[in-house]
């Protein structure tokens, strides 16, 4: 009902979203492992690589945040 003056604003958010995650030779990724994973929109994700013997981390690389 009417009773006055409203102003609203209709929100959206994506429902989910995909992360691709591989390797290089010389170590792994233990979480979430490698390969395609789906996310809710919003979700924290951990990410955890560990070396192989005889190699350093050298980091992440590609996209790192949202395009």
């Amino acid at each position: 009902m009417m009773d006055g003056d409203y102003t609203l604003v209709a929100n959206f958010t994506p429902g989910q979203l995909s992360l691709t995650v591989s390797s290089t030779l010389g170590g792994q990724v233990l979480q979430p492992g490698l390969g395609r994973f789906t996310f809710d929109y919003g979700t924290l994700v951990s990410l955890e690589a560990v070396t192989a013997p005889g190699y350093l981390w050298a980091g992440w690389s590609e996209s790192l945040t949202s395009p």
